[in-house]
Protein backbone atom coordinates (compact mmCIF):
# COMPACT_ATOMS: atom_id res chain seq x y z
CA UNK A 1 0.00 0.00 0.00
CA UNK A 2 1.23 3.58 -0.88
CA UNK A 3 1.10 6.87 1.29
CA UNK A 4 -1.87 7.95 -0.26
CA UNK A 5 -3.44 4.57 0.31
CA UNK A 6 -2.06 4.09 3.81
CA UNK A 7 -3.54 8.48 4.19
CA UNK A 8 -6.87 6.94 3.14
CA UNK A 9 -7.00 4.64 5.34
CA UNK A 10 -5.63 6.06 8.53
CA UNK A 11 -8.16 9.06 7.48
CA UNK A 12 -11.30 6.51 7.49
CA UNK A 13 -10.13 5.33 11.18
CA UNK A 14 -10.01 8.70 12.19
CA UNK A 15 -13.63 9.52 10.66
CA UNK A 16 -14.93 6.07 11.85
CA UNK A 17 -13.95 6.72 15.40
CA UNK A 18 -15.29 10.36 15.61
CA UNK A 19 -18.91 9.00 14.15
CA UNK A 20 -19.83 6.11 16.93
CA UNK A 21 -19.08 8.86 19.44
CA UNK A 22 -21.69 11.14 20.75
CA UNK A 23 -19.64 14.19 21.49
CA UNK A 24 -19.79 14.90 17.32
CA UNK A 25 -23.58 14.90 17.62
CA UNK A 26 -24.09 16.81 20.98
CA UNK A 27 -21.95 19.52 19.18
CA UNK A 28 -23.64 19.03 15.56
CA UNK A 29 -27.17 19.95 17.27
CA UNK A 30 -26.07 22.72 19.13
CA UNK A 31 -24.55 24.73 16.04
CA UNK A 32 -27.53 23.92 14.48
CA UNK A 33 -29.66 24.87 17.02
CA UNK A 34 -27.88 28.23 17.32
CA UNK A 35 -28.01 28.87 13.61
CA UNK A 36 -31.83 28.00 13.96
CA UNK A 37 -32.79 29.56 16.88
CA UNK A 38 -30.47 33.19 15.83
CA UNK A 39 -32.74 33.04 12.55
CA UNK A 40 -36.08 31.60 13.53
CA UNK A 41 -36.29 34.20 17.01
CA UNK A 42 -37.63 37.64 16.54
CA UNK A 43 -34.73 40.30 16.12
CA UNK A 44 -32.35 37.32 16.58
CA UNK A 45 -30.22 38.76 13.27
CA UNK A 46 -30.29 41.84 14.84
CA UNK A 47 -26.58 41.84 16.69
CA UNK A 48 -25.54 40.75 13.52
CA UNK A 49 -26.36 43.45 11.49
CA UNK A 50 -30.31 42.14 10.19
CA UNK A 51 -32.20 45.18 10.83
CA UNK A 52 -33.02 47.86 9.13
CA UNK A 53 -33.22 47.77 5.50
CA UNK A 54 -30.71 44.74 5.97
CA UNK A 55 -32.83 41.39 5.42
CA UNK A 56 -32.46 39.44 8.83
CA UNK A 57 -30.89 36.44 6.12
CA UNK A 58 -29.20 39.08 3.92
CA UNK A 59 -25.23 37.84 3.01
CA UNK A 60 -24.07 40.50 5.30
CA UNK A 61 -25.81 39.55 8.13
CA UNK A 62 -25.50 35.80 7.32
CA UNK A 63 -21.56 36.49 7.30
CA UNK A 64 -21.07 38.28 10.71
CA UNK A 65 -23.35 35.38 12.61
CA UNK A 66 -21.50 32.40 11.07
CA UNK A 67 -18.38 34.07 11.81
CA UNK A 68 -19.13 35.17 15.30
CA UNK A 69 -20.26 31.52 16.08
CA UNK A 70 -17.63 29.85 14.40
CA UNK A 71 -15.18 31.48 16.85
CA UNK A 72 -16.46 31.08 19.51
CA UNK A 73 -17.25 27.63 18.93
CA UNK A 74 -14.47 26.95 16.79
CA UNK A 75 -11.79 27.28 19.95
CA UNK A 76 -13.44 24.87 21.35
CA UNK A 77 -14.84 21.89 18.97
CA UNK A 78 -11.41 22.20 16.94
CA UNK A 79 -9.14 21.84 19.53
CA UNK A 80 -10.98 19.74 21.66
CA UNK A 81 -11.04 17.40 18.63
CA UNK A 82 -8.39 17.80 16.77
CA UNK A 83 -5.48 18.52 19.91
CA UNK A 84 -6.36 14.67 21.18
CA UNK A 85 -6.05 12.83 17.51
CA UNK A 86 -2.77 11.87 18.47
CA UNK A 87 -2.63 11.98 21.98
CA UNK A 88 -5.41 9.35 21.91
CA UNK A 89 -2.95 6.30 21.32
CA UNK A 90 -0.24 7.50 23.79
CA UNK A 91 -2.97 8.14 26.23
CA UNK A 92 -4.83 4.25 25.56
CA UNK A 93 -1.38 2.87 24.88
CA UNK A 94 -2.02 1.60 21.67
CA UNK A 95 0.68 3.51 19.64
CA UNK A 96 2.42 0.52 19.50
CA UNK A 97 0.21 -1.25 17.46
CA UNK A 98 0.66 1.77 14.59
CA UNK A 99 4.38 2.02 14.99
CA UNK A 100 5.00 -1.89 14.84
CA UNK A 101 3.42 -1.61 10.89
CA UNK A 102 4.94 -0.16 7.82
CA UNK A 103 2.08 3.04 8.45
CA UNK A 104 5.02 6.01 7.77
CA UNK A 105 4.63 9.47 9.30
CA UNK A 106 3.56 11.56 6.57
CA UNK A 107 -0.04 9.28 6.54
CA UNK A 108 -0.15 9.05 10.04
CA UNK A 109 -0.01 12.35 11.14
CA UNK A 110 -1.74 13.62 8.37
CA UNK A 111 -4.92 11.05 8.41
CA UNK A 112 -4.97 11.51 12.15
CA UNK A 113 -5.07 15.65 11.47
CA UNK A 114 -7.56 15.39 8.49
CA UNK A 115 -9.82 13.29 10.32
CA UNK A 116 -10.45 15.66 13.45
CA UNK A 117 -10.81 18.34 11.25
CA UNK A 118 -13.50 16.76 8.87
CA UNK A 119 -14.99 16.52 12.04
CA UNK A 120 -14.72 19.88 12.95
CA UNK A 121 -16.24 21.21 10.05
CA UNK A 122 -19.42 19.07 9.91
CA UNK A 123 -19.71 19.88 13.43
CA UNK A 124 -19.89 23.67 12.90
CA UNK A 125 -21.27 23.53 9.64
CA UNK A 126 -24.13 22.91 11.67
CA UNK A 127 -24.79 26.64 12.19
CA UNK A 128 -25.51 26.87 8.48
CA UNK A 129 -28.00 23.89 8.09
CA UNK A 130 -30.18 25.38 10.90
CA UNK A 131 -30.15 29.24 9.81
CA UNK A 132 -31.10 27.88 6.20
CA UNK A 133 -33.66 25.94 7.36
CA UNK A 134 -34.79 28.65 9.89
CA UNK A 135 -34.92 31.14 6.96
CA UNK A 136 -37.57 28.86 5.55
CA UNK A 137 -39.89 28.90 7.87
CA UNK A 138 -43.31 30.57 7.41
CA UNK A 139 -43.78 33.15 10.14
CA UNK A 140 -41.19 35.60 8.62
CA UNK A 141 -42.40 38.95 6.98
CA UNK A 142 -41.79 38.58 3.71
CA UNK A 143 -40.33 42.09 3.72
CA UNK A 144 -37.42 41.41 5.74
CA UNK A 145 -36.28 38.37 3.60
CA UNK A 146 -34.38 38.01 0.79
CA UNK A 147 -34.48 35.28 -2.12
CA UNK A 148 -32.87 32.25 -0.50
CA UNK A 149 -29.38 31.14 -1.72
CA UNK A 150 -27.03 28.69 -0.94
CA UNK A 151 -23.87 30.94 -2.22
CA UNK A 152 -23.02 32.73 1.24
CA UNK A 153 -23.00 29.77 3.11
CA UNK A 154 -21.00 28.15 0.94
CA UNK A 155 -18.59 31.19 0.74
CA UNK A 156 -18.71 31.18 4.65
CA UNK A 157 -18.08 27.56 4.94
CA UNK A 158 -15.64 27.52 2.47
CA UNK A 159 -13.39 30.74 2.40
CA UNK A 160 -13.57 31.84 5.99
CA UNK A 161 -14.10 28.07 7.82
CA UNK A 162 -11.74 26.06 6.17
CA UNK A 163 -8.56 28.80 6.85
CA UNK A 164 -9.70 29.10 10.72
CA UNK A 165 -10.26 25.61 11.21
CA UNK A 166 -6.88 25.12 10.47
CA UNK A 167 -4.88 27.95 11.71
CA UNK A 168 -6.67 26.72 15.01
CA UNK A 169 -6.30 22.56 14.49
CA UNK A 170 -2.46 23.06 13.12
CA UNK A 171 -1.51 25.36 16.15
CA UNK A 172 -3.69 23.24 19.05
CA UNK A 173 -2.42 19.85 17.03
CA UNK A 174 1.20 20.77 16.93
CA UNK A 175 1.28 21.67 20.36
CA UNK A 176 -0.50 18.92 22.15
CA UNK A 177 1.73 16.46 19.67
CA UNK A 178 4.78 17.96 20.76
CA UNK A 179 4.27 18.33 24.29
CA UNK A 180 1.90 15.21 25.24
CA UNK A 181 -0.41 18.35 27.29
CA UNK A 182 -3.86 19.50 26.27
CA UNK A 183 -3.41 22.23 28.14
CA UNK A 184 -1.10 23.99 26.23
CA UNK A 185 -3.15 23.90 23.12
CA UNK A 186 -5.87 25.62 24.69
CA UNK A 187 -3.06 28.22 26.15
CA UNK A 188 -1.65 28.82 22.90
CA UNK A 189 -5.01 29.08 21.87
CA UNK A 190 -5.25 32.13 24.01
CA UNK A 191 -2.39 33.79 22.35
CA UNK A 192 -4.20 33.96 19.17
CA UNK A 193 -7.34 35.18 20.98
CA UNK A 194 -4.96 38.00 22.07
CA UNK A 195 -3.78 38.84 18.68
CA UNK A 196 -7.48 39.01 17.75
CA UNK A 197 -8.24 41.79 20.16
CA UNK A 198 -5.09 43.87 20.22
CA UNK A 199 -5.84 43.97 16.24
CA UNK A 200 -9.63 45.21 16.83
CA UNK A 201 -8.32 47.99 18.93
CA UNK A 202 -5.72 49.47 15.95
CA UNK A 203 -8.78 49.17 13.28
CA UNK A 204 -10.43 52.36 15.24
CA UNK A 205 -6.85 54.30 14.23
CA UNK A 206 -7.36 55.53 10.76
CA UNK A 207 -4.09 54.64 9.69
CA UNK A 208 -4.21 51.14 10.82
CA UNK A 209 -7.27 49.89 9.73
CA UNK A 210 -6.01 47.71 6.87
CA UNK A 211 -3.19 46.33 8.94
CA UNK A 212 -5.44 45.31 11.52
CA UNK A 213 -7.73 43.92 8.86
CA UNK A 214 -5.22 41.84 7.65
CA UNK A 215 -3.52 40.92 10.37
CA UNK A 216 -7.31 39.30 11.96
CA UNK A 217 -6.77 35.66 12.27
CA UNK A 218 -10.13 34.64 12.12
CA UNK A 219 -11.67 37.05 9.29
CA UNK A 220 -14.26 39.05 11.40
CA UNK A 221 -12.75 42.49 11.33
CA UNK A 222 -11.33 41.68 7.44
CA UNK A 223 -14.67 41.23 6.48
CA UNK A 224 -16.14 44.35 8.26
CA UNK A 225 -13.59 46.24 6.59
CA UNK A 226 -14.26 45.11 3.38
CA UNK A 227 -18.18 45.76 3.51
CA UNK A 228 -17.58 49.30 5.52
CA UNK A 229 -18.98 51.06 2.55
CA UNK A 230 -21.50 49.10 1.25
CA UNK A 231 -24.95 49.93 1.13
CA UNK A 232 -28.55 48.50 2.03
CA UNK A 233 -28.73 47.22 -0.99
CA UNK A 234 -24.94 45.95 -1.78
CA UNK A 235 -25.03 44.47 2.18
CA UNK A 236 -28.68 42.17 0.33
CA UNK A 237 -27.31 41.33 -2.78
CA UNK A 238 -23.18 41.05 -2.46
CA UNK A 239 -22.99 36.93 -1.12
CA UNK A 240 -19.12 36.34 -2.21
CA UNK A 241 -16.52 39.27 -1.83
CA UNK A 242 -13.16 38.72 -2.74
CA UNK A 243 -11.50 42.04 -2.44
CA UNK A 244 -7.78 42.16 -1.93
CA UNK A 245 -7.94 42.13 2.23
CA UNK A 246 -9.59 39.45 2.72
CA UNK A 247 -7.42 37.51 0.08
CA UNK A 248 -4.19 39.19 1.60
CA UNK A 249 -5.84 37.84 4.79
CA UNK A 250 -6.69 33.71 4.18
CA UNK A 251 -3.59 33.62 2.49
CA UNK A 252 -1.19 35.00 5.29
CA UNK A 253 -3.33 32.78 7.59
CA UNK A 254 -3.63 29.87 5.41
CA UNK A 255 0.21 29.78 5.10
CA UNK A 256 0.70 29.81 8.65
CA UNK A 257 -1.57 26.74 9.60
CA UNK A 258 -0.04 25.06 6.29
CA UNK A 259 3.85 25.72 8.16
CA UNK A 260 2.79 24.89 11.59
CA UNK A 261 1.65 22.03 10.14
CA UNK A 262 4.79 20.94 8.46
CA UNK A 263 6.56 22.07 11.43
CA UNK A 264 4.54 19.29 12.94
CA UNK A 265 5.14 16.41 10.69
CA UNK A 266 9.00 17.41 10.79
CA UNK A 267 9.42 17.16 14.66
CA UNK A 268 7.06 14.04 14.97
CA UNK A 269 8.82 11.17 16.11
CA UNK A 270 6.98 7.32 15.63
CA UNK A 271 9.30 5.56 18.50
CA UNK A 272 8.16 4.48 21.95
CA UNK A 273 9.37 5.67 24.83
CA UNK A 274 12.92 3.93 25.91
CA UNK A 275 12.71 1.34 28.70
CA UNK A 276 14.92 1.19 31.48
CA UNK A 277 17.78 -0.37 30.42
CA UNK A 278 19.66 0.41 33.51
CA UNK A 279 21.27 -1.88 35.91
CA UNK A 280 19.34 -3.21 38.48
CA UNK A 281 19.22 -1.34 42.10
CA UNK A 282 18.91 -3.44 45.12
CA UNK A 283 15.91 -1.52 47.40
CA UNK A 284 16.31 -2.00 51.29
CA UNK A 285 12.70 -2.97 52.61
CA UNK A 286 11.17 -0.63 54.29
CA UNK A 287 10.41 -1.87 58.16
CA UNK A 288 8.08 -1.17 59.85
CA UNK A 289 8.81 1.06 63.25
CA UNK A 290 8.78 -0.44 66.07
CA UNK A 291 5.62 0.22 68.47
CA UNK A 292 7.89 2.02 71.17
CA UNK A 293 8.07 4.61 68.51
CA UNK A 294 4.81 4.66 67.15
CA UNK A 295 2.69 7.82 67.99
CA UNK A 296 -0.53 8.17 69.26
CA UNK A 297 -3.47 6.31 66.42
CA UNK A 298 -4.67 8.49 64.51
CA UNK A 299 -8.59 9.88 65.55
CA UNK A 300 -10.25 10.24 62.22
CA UNK A 301 -13.05 13.16 62.61
CA UNK A 302 -16.13 12.76 60.60
CA UNK A 303 -17.92 15.94 62.19
CA UNK A 304 -18.29 19.64 60.06
CA UNK A 305 -15.35 20.50 61.84
CA UNK A 306 -13.34 18.08 60.08
CA UNK A 307 -14.72 18.22 57.02
CA UNK A 308 -14.18 21.63 56.94
CA UNK A 309 -10.82 21.78 57.89
CA UNK A 310 -10.12 18.81 55.05
CA UNK A 311 -11.67 20.98 52.84
CA UNK A 312 -9.16 24.47 53.43
CA UNK A 313 -5.87 21.58 53.38
CA UNK A 314 -7.47 20.45 49.69
CA UNK A 315 -8.11 24.13 48.47
CA UNK A 316 -4.55 25.23 49.65
CA UNK A 317 -3.26 22.07 47.93
CA UNK A 318 -4.87 23.02 44.54
CA UNK A 319 -4.65 27.20 44.28
CA UNK A 320 -0.61 26.30 45.27
CA UNK A 321 -0.32 23.91 42.55
CA UNK A 322 -2.81 26.03 39.93
CA UNK A 323 -0.57 29.22 40.27
CA UNK A 324 2.65 27.43 40.14
CA UNK A 325 1.85 25.83 37.22
CA UNK A 326 3.53 26.84 33.68
CA UNK A 327 -0.34 27.17 32.10
CA UNK A 328 -1.58 29.33 34.81
CA UNK A 329 1.48 31.77 34.06
CA UNK A 330 1.29 32.18 30.68
CA UNK A 331 -2.06 32.62 30.83
CA UNK A 332 -1.70 35.66 33.00
CA UNK A 333 0.85 36.84 30.70
CA UNK A 334 -1.92 36.59 27.77
CA UNK A 335 -4.23 38.28 29.93
CA UNK A 336 -1.60 41.43 30.79
CA UNK A 337 -0.89 41.79 26.95
CA UNK A 338 -4.40 41.85 26.29
CA UNK A 339 -5.22 44.57 28.76
CA UNK A 340 -1.84 46.68 27.26
CA UNK A 341 -3.58 46.34 23.75
CA UNK A 342 -7.36 47.58 25.04
CA UNK A 343 -5.90 50.23 26.94
CA UNK A 344 -4.44 51.56 24.06
CA UNK A 345 -7.50 51.16 22.23
CA UNK A 346 -9.49 52.79 25.13
CA UNK A 347 -7.35 55.92 25.84
CA UNK A 348 -6.89 56.89 21.89
CA UNK A 349 -9.51 56.68 19.53
CA UNK A 350 -9.96 58.81 16.15
CA UNK A 351 -6.75 60.64 16.60
CA UNK A 352 -7.61 61.89 19.76
CA UNK A 353 -5.93 60.80 23.15
CA UNK A 354 -7.53 60.25 26.64
CA UNK A 355 -5.88 60.13 30.06
CA UNK A 356 -5.89 56.85 31.70
CA UNK A 357 -8.35 58.06 34.34
CA UNK A 358 -9.79 55.94 37.30
CA UNK A 359 -13.00 54.82 35.76
CA UNK A 360 -11.13 54.33 32.10
CA UNK A 361 -8.64 51.83 33.91
CA UNK A 362 -11.05 49.97 35.54
CA UNK A 363 -13.15 49.54 32.72
CA UNK A 364 -10.09 48.09 30.83
CA UNK A 365 -9.07 45.96 33.62
CA UNK A 366 -12.51 44.40 33.56
CA UNK A 367 -12.86 43.94 29.84
CA UNK A 368 -9.05 42.71 29.56
CA UNK A 369 -9.33 40.07 32.26
CA UNK A 370 -12.92 38.99 32.50
CA UNK A 371 -12.40 36.66 29.70
CA UNK A 372 -9.30 34.96 30.83
CA UNK A 373 -10.75 34.20 34.24
CA UNK A 374 -13.60 32.79 32.67
CA UNK A 375 -11.39 30.68 30.73
CA UNK A 376 -9.12 29.58 33.72
CA UNK A 377 -12.05 28.52 35.47
CA UNK A 378 -13.46 26.42 32.80
CA UNK A 379 -10.25 24.94 32.24
CA UNK A 380 -9.18 24.36 35.36
CA UNK A 381 -12.44 22.90 36.69
CA UNK A 382 -12.43 20.46 33.72
CA UNK A 383 -8.93 19.36 34.55
CA UNK A 384 -9.41 18.81 38.38
CA UNK A 385 -12.33 16.37 37.52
Amino acid sequence: MGRFGQFLAVLRFEIAFRRRHPPLWIFTGMCFMFGFLSMAIRDGMTLFGGEGAVAINSPAALQVMMLVYCLLFGLVITTAFVASAVNRDHEYGIQGLFFSTPLAKLPYVLGRFSGAILAAWFMISGLALGALLASAMPWHDPERLVPISLTPYLYSLGVFLVPNLLLIGSLSFAIATLTRRLMFSYVALLGLLVIYIVSGNYISDLDNDFIAAVSDPFGLRTYSYARRYWTPAELNTIAAPFTPEILINRAIWTAVALATLAGTVLRYRMVLPAGGGGKPVDVEPILAPPASAAGKPVDLRHDWLGQLTALLVQARVEIRALVRSAPFMVIALFGIGNMIGVSFGSLERAGTTTLPVTHLMLGVIEGGMSAFMLIVLVFYAGELI
